[in-house]
């Protein structure tokens, strides 16, 4: 529903009229023209207005030579004049009736004969259930005259196709050119009026659309200046002492220099205290200056919960250093000048003998230009926060936040921008972040350009003169050199969302504008007077990097060669990035890469209870249960690859899990779960994976209404701003982890302001899922915060007398939830009453059913955590036995599977310490099929066939496990499931050797008879029967000209593994698609990597939402084939890593290129580079 605001989709801004607000009936929507502009009066440059996310960015005007014509004008003073086969597209994103009426009219003309022209309209929806599809698309044709003549496309959208959890509608108008070779189409007064069968009179007044659903609440101030706190406890007058092992690693290959580590080392309680001391000692023993903060503590005890570690450490390309971490009631600290001083009216920076001021009076440089031209800047206003957020001989950091004023002091724009600078000892280098927040209260602002300009020395350090090179780095490694022209250069990079993905770079001067094909830069340059180098540059395109003498601007939306952007009202964006004097070429670029991490010890990290546990490391759980650890190893290290395969990038995009077609990243926690994993094994990987999630998730998942008013968004397809949440999708401890891991503020200011959605719902008597959340994360922004709101929300919702739910993952969180509380307030009679109660049921009624006939989602991986928890506090290994059998069974289901499966290494520590094994039904070596089976789209019943050849000098008989998993149709009776299975000899003539069947929805497994000689295993899914396969003692290769076909993975981060030899060193590896049962914004995509884990070859192509149109305005047509070519001189005489991403009923078989017809079940995962 709107609500009856008065907004404008963010023209109010321009000076265009609103509808009156009035009220409206339900499914009833506001009289007006939902297009921004649609005579072309405001917008400076003949360019498409469109969405942050799930459509392309780059300006196709100025690639087809679009113009305006001031002497043609239907209405107004101007026409748009369509040059070229490009179509012109509005695309919006809006809430829309059930049922309704809605037509899109345009006038249109042109001057040579024999002109035709579409016009069309599509009504798109996107589903959070990840269902996403048009509702009802419209077109017609006319052919042109020189007189206007008015081309109307009437829709009707019927409730039938109402999905039943539809979040937002995309809503997509278009003028398509028919014949451009016969003469140029003029368009004016576009219109798209709901709740009208026909045309009104073209009004440039748009619709009175809310600012926000649940307005009152959302724009409510929650937890005021200064909430009140519970006072931390004293420290103890004995202070503890002890030490903990960290590491320090250079992973991109550049030397590091006396660069400043840093990162987050967790404590158990008691261990840490604000009065400690502490000392850092590297291998040798040596004493090493050290700068620390506590990032929490807890209400409990007030010890630390995460202490900031900084010092500098000069590394080597790809050293990894150790050191220990001590504290203690006596160690001598550093002492040292602080880097940023307080002044009268300002706070300065040391940048090595450099100061930077900052003025507490104005902030100049920050700049955002509204489509029609109006311009807002940051240093017309005195900023609202200016103040030193971190001080120390290492590393300061000043925050400043404020508002955004017109030019001539007219008006001042919602718009909260929030900035922090880093200096960092012995250092040059000045780090930026800056972040915007649309918080103006209309529902959409549309956007030109948003840049931070900073001034840098006008004058060429000794050595350099301006006849220097502009050096660019590549992302495929090398630079591109440039002149560096007397005015300046701008280098914006921009990126095909769909079809291949290709990425350019336009590199302006003020003479000449040229655009470089396949050219990707990472964002590090170094100009005649500065080197800058943005992070991520390439990934959050389009972006653009402007330099003249003097200053350097960083542009988050481009002023040039991209659509103009529609900022819904919420959503906020970062960009980060490192200037210096030239000869920091080197420091700039390693430091916007990948700043070096101190990493904690797993072992301790383990036993701190910070992020779970305690749980077995990965080193452990592969030495005591490696048929557990070696399938999590394997999926966290494809998983971590998943934005690269499917180049899922884009500045609101970049960060999140699965595909326009389903984004997932506010879904059962991924990101809590990718730092699981990291802190278990070190690998670095999975470290970059979490925190873009994590700056994803913070900047677009969640609406920022306010400081204190921030609301998770639900997950959907297409879009991440869906305007809905309820807490049953509440998920922040990813986000707490990486603040306690980094010491990153914005994460914990994003959490922290979240906490308004759960008071707005903590008086509800919510069951299930919704409870758990409510009391999780109250308790954990309790222990973050010590507010006593949060405390007495917490109890309150407590006090709820509701029965615990039995389902694994209610049951799961629920108990968690309950832990987790006592472990922020060190519990109480009452609570430990509750637990009791609680684990009791757990046993005799979340246990005593089958639990392998209701295998859940990857979410219900919480019950294992639960059951550890239990078993950790009573010492009673039936927590552990219970739910043994569900461990394997859970970790291999096709809709179960996923990264919350690392929980399962709580259970692993418990089970070490009370002496139960893992469950017999655990495969040996799994084959990774499930993805394949089953049925695609309901629609095809999966056929697979193996090959397996017994390995050689082999001592044991070759074993064959058949697993039978639970489909995700078991709640629907399912019991057409049927696994058929026929096992034959290899060679001709084929015998049979055994066959037969496992069916009904109920969980099987078969073991098949022993065999000496190589065999053929054929499966046939009938149904939505799924399957798994262990061989142990032999070689497994599924057939590769057979059609496989993806099935649906519920959390979007499912994927497929086989070695595969290539034919010959010159051979195209050749995937043939079949696109029939695909939803849109599907994306189809694959990679070869080499043994020492480097990707040799990619290929990817993606399925627009909807009606769209390639570079040469053609309707994008589904690719027939993926195809992955080799490199020169690549090594085909080893096995090379073909991992392809699951894009769910996607159909696809290799059909040529293959030394032989056969995908190989790796052995183990390849190296990491």
């Amino acid at each position: 529903m709107l609500f009856p605001h008065a907004s404008l989709l963010g023209l109010a801004l321009a000076g265009l009229a609103t509808a009156p607000a009035v009220t409206h009936a339900r499914d009833s929507f506001p009289a007006g023209n939902w297009l921004a502009d649609g005579g072309f009066e405001l917008r400076a440059e003949p360019r498409e207005l469109g969405l942050p996310s799930g459509s392309d960015r780059r300006d196709f005007g100025e690639m087809a030579g679009w113009r305006f014509d001031s002497d043609q004008a239907r209405e107004g003073k101007r026409s748009l004049v369509l040059s070229g086969p490009r179509p012109f597209t509005w695309r919006i994103a809006r809430d829309f009736p059930g049922e309704c009426d809605a037509v899109f009219s345009v006038y249109v003309r042109s001057d040579k004969p024999g002109v035709e022209v579409e016009a069309g309209f599509e009504v798109f929806a996107l589903d959070d259930h990840y269902k996403v599809g048009p509702r009802a698309t419209g077109r017609r044709t006319l052919a042109l005259t020189p007189g206007w003549q008015r081309l109307v496309v009437p829709l009707h959208v019927s409730k039938e196709t109402d999905q039943g959890h539809i979040r937002v509608h995309l809503l997509k108008t278009w003028v398509r050119p028919l014949t451009p070779d016969k003469g140029d189409v003029w368009i004016d007064a576009a219109q798209l009026e709901v709740d009208r069968a026909g045309p009104g009179a073209f009004t440039s007044m748009m619709p009175a659309f809310t600012t926000v659903r649940e307005e009152r609440q959302v724009l409510r101030d929650w937890l005021g200046p200064s909430p009140e706190k519970d006072p931390v406890p004293p420290p103890p007058v004995i202070l503890p002492s002890g030490s903990v092992p960290f590491t320090i690693s250079e992973t991109d290959g550049l030397v590091r220099h006396n660069e400043v580590a840093s990162g987050g080392i967790p404590f158990a309680p008691g261990q840490v205290f604000d009065s400690s001391t502490f000392q850092v000692t590297d291998s040798s023993g040596t004493v090493i200056p050290v700068q620390t903060a506590i990032l929490a503590q807890r209400p409990s005890d007030g010890s630390a919960i995460s202490m900031l570690v900084e010092f500098p450490a000069s590394l080597a390309a790809y050293e990894r250093r150790n050191y220990r971490f001590h504290y203690g009631p006596a160690f001598r600290s550093h002492v040292a000048p602080s880097l940023a001083t307080e002044e009268t009216g300002a706070i300065t920076l040391n940048l090595n003998g450099r100061v930077w001021r900052i003025s507490r009076e104005n902030f100049p440089g920050l700049e955002l230009t509204t489509l029609d031209g109006r311009r807002f800047f940051s240093d017309a206003l005195p900023p609202e926060i200016v103040e030193i957020e971190r001080n120390g001989p290492f590393h300061a950091i000043i925050r400043m936040r404020g508002r955004l004023l017109e030019a001539g002091g007219k008006r001042v724009l919602g718009v909260a921008w929030d900035g922090r600078f880093h200096a960092f000892a012995g250092s040059d280098m000045l780090e930026v972040e800056m972040s915007h927040e649309q918080q103006e209260h209309v529902s959409h602002l549309a956007v030109r350009s948003i840049g931070l300009t900073l001034p840098v020395s006008p004058v060429a350090p000794a050595g350099r003169t301006g006849a220097d090179p502009v050096r660019v780095a590549l992302a495929t490694g090398g630079e591109l050199a440039l002149p560096a022209p007397d005015g300046g250069l701008v280098l914006t990079q921009l990126h095909q969302y769909f079809g291949e993905g290709r990425y350019d770079l336009v590199i302006d001067t003020g003479v000449t504008s040229q655009r470089r094909e396949n050219v990707r830069a990472t964002g590090a340059v170094r100009f005649p007077d500065v080197a800058v180098a943005v992070t991520d540059f390439d990934n959050m395109n389009p972006a653009a990097i402007a330099w003249s003498p003097g200053r350097v601007t960083v542009y988050a939306q481009p002023p040039r060669h991209t659509t103009c952007v529609e900022l819904p009202f919420g959503i906020s964006q970062t960009f980060r990035f490192v200037l210096a004097p030239p000869s920091g070429w080197s420091a700039v670029q390693a430091r916007a890469a990948n700043p070096l991490r101190v990493f904690p010890g797993p072992a301790h990290v383990a036993q701190t209870g910070v992020f779970g546990g305690p749980w077995l490391t990965s080193d452990e759980a592969m030495e005591k249960f490696p048929l557990f650890e070696r399938p999590l190893r394997e999926f966290f290290s494809a998983f971590a690859r998943d934005v690269r395969r499917q180049d899922t990038t884009g500045g609101f995009d970049f960060g999140d899990a699965g595909s326009p077609g389903g984004w997932k990243n506010n879904e059962t926690s991924l990101i809590e779960a990718l730092f699981m994993q990291y802190l278990r094994s070190g690998d670095p990987a999975l470290f970059r994976r979490a925190a873009v999630m994590a700056r994803q998730f913070r900047d677009v998942a969640i609406l920022h209404a306010s400081q204190n008013s921030k609301w998770i968004q639900t997950h959907a397809a297409g879009l991440h701003t869906t305007g809905h949440w309820h807490v049953g999708h509440y998920w922040i401890t990813g986000l707490i982890g990486h603040y306690l891991l980094t010491g990153d503020r914005r994460s914990f200011e994003a959490a922290r302001g979240t906490a308004a959605e759960l008071l707005s719902r903590h008086k509800l008597r919510y069951t299930g899922r919704e409870r758990a959340r409510v009391l999780l994360h109250l308790a954990e922004l309790y222990e973050l915060t010590h507010y006593k709101i949060l405390r007495t929300a917490f109890e309150t919702h407590l006090s709820h007398d509701v029965p615990m739910e039995t389902g694994t993952y209610y049951a799961g969180i629920n108990i968690m939830a309950l832990e987790k509380w006592r472990s922020v307030t060190g519990g109480s009679p009452a609570l430990d009453t509750r637990i009791g109660a609680y684990g009791h049921q757990l046993l005799d009624v979340v246990a005593k059913g089958n639990l392998l006939e209701t295998v859940g989602e990857d979410r219900s991986q919480f019950i294992f955590e639960a059951a550890a928890a239990l078993a950790a506090r009573t010492g009673d290994p039936a927590y552990l036995h219970a739910f043994a059998d569900l461990l394997p069974v859970q970790a291999m289901g096709a809709h179960s599977m996923g990264a919350n499966a690392v929980r399962g290494a709580a259970w692993l520590w418990q089970a070490d310490r009370l002496g139960v094994p893992l469950s017999p039904l655990t495969p040996a070596h799994p084959a990774g099929i499930a993805l394949l089976t089953g049925r695609a789209g309901g629609r095809h019943d999966a056929a697979l066939t193996f090959r397996i050849h017994p390995g050689a000098g082999a001592s044991s008989p070759t074993v064959v496990r058949l697993y039978k998993q639970i489909g995700f149709r078991v709640g629907k009776n399912a019991s057409d499931d049927v696994l058929d299975y026929r096992l034959t000899s290899g060679n001709p003539p084929s015998v049979e050797l055994a066959a037969g069947s496992l069916a009904g929805p109920k969980f099987g497994i078969l073991d098949l008879p022993p065999f000496a000689s190589d065999v053929r295993l054929i499966l046939h899914c009938g149904g939505d029967a799924q399957a798994e396969l262990s061989v142990t003692h032999a070689d497994v290769s599924l057939a590769a000209h057979d059609w496989l076909f993806f099935r649906q993975h519920r959390h979007g981060n499912g994927f497929v593994r086989f070695d595969i030899m290539p034919a010959t060193p010159a051979s195209d590896i050749v995937i043939a698609l079949d696109w029939r049962f695909v939803d849109p914004g599907s994306i189809a995509a694959v990679e070869l990597l080499d043994p020492q884990g480097r990707v040799i070859a990619h290929a990817r192509r993606g399925r627009p939402l909807g009606n769209d149109w390639d570079d040469t305005g053609a309707p994008f047509e589904d690719p027939q084939h993926l195809v992955l070519r080799l490199p020169p001189g690549a090594d085909t005489g080893v096995p090379l890593r073909m991992e392809m991403q699951a894009a769910k009923w996607l159909g696809w078989r290799v059909e040529a290129g293959l030394k032989e017809p056969w995908l190989a079940v790796p052995e183990s995962q390849p190296a990491q580079p």
